[in-house]
C-alpha cells in the first residue's frame, strides 16, 4: 500500500465523519450545472461553485458549518477573475482586489470585521492611480485624493464618513 493510500485510511480512521461529506449540485431548467458544494452534517463545509446559464464558472469560495470562511473569487462571464475577498466567520476580512476584464488591478480594500478599514486605492485601467482613499470601521476617514491619470485633480478631507473640508 503506497504512502498516499495510507495517509488516507489513517485520516478516516481518526475522522470517520469524513465520509458523511457529500457533493450537493443543482441544476437549471435545462439541466446545466447553476451550483455545487460540500455537505457536512447538513451545512455547507468546504468549496462550493457557481455557474451562469452558460457553464461558466462565476464565484468559488469555501464555506464552514454555512459560513464563508478563506479566500472567495468572483469571475466575470468571459471566465476572467474579477475580484478576490477573504472571508472570515461569513464577514469580509483582509485585503480584497478588483480585476478589470482586460486583467488590469482595478481597485484594492482593505477589510476588518465586514467593514472597509485601511487604505483603499483604485487605478485606471492603464494602471495609473484614480483614487485613494482611507477607511476606519466603514467610514471614510482622513484625506481623499483624486487624480486625472496624471495630476492630482481634488483632495478632500472627511472625519468619520462626513466631509470636513479642504
Amino acid at each position: 500500500m503506497g504512502f498516499r493510500m495510507r495517509l488516507f485510511c489513517l485520516l478516516l480512521f481518526l475522522n470517520p465523519a469524513l465520509l458523511s461529506a457529500e457533493v450537493v449540485k443543482e441544476y437549471d431548467e435545462g439541466g446545466r450545472l447553476k451550483f455545487e458544494s460540500n455537505l457536512k452534517g447538513g451545512k455547507l463545509n468546504g468549496f462550493a461553485r457557481e455557474y451562469n446559464n452558460l457553464g461558466v464558472l462565476i464565484w468559488e469560495g469555501h464555506y464552514k458549518d454555512d459560513e464563508l470562511e478563506g479566500t472567495a473569487k468572483g469571475f466575470y462571464s468571459s471566465g476572467k477573475l474579477q475580484w478576490v475577498m477573504r472571508y472570515k466567520r461569513d464577514r469580509l476580512n483582509g485585503k480584497a482586489k478588483g480585476f478589470y476584464e482586460s486583467g488590469p488591478l482595478w481597485w484594492e480594500m482593505s477589510y476588518r470585521e465586514g467593514k472597509p478599514h485601511g487604505r483603499s486605492r483604485a487605478y485606471y485601467e492603464d494602471g495609473k492611480l484614480w483614487k485613494e482613499m482611507n477607511f476606519k470601521d466603514g467610514k471614510l476617514d482622513g484625506i481623499v485624493l483624486e487624480f486625472d491619470g496624471k495630476n492630482l485633480k481634488q483632495k478632500s478631507l472627511y472625519r468619520r464618513g462626513a466631509k470636513a473640508g479642504l
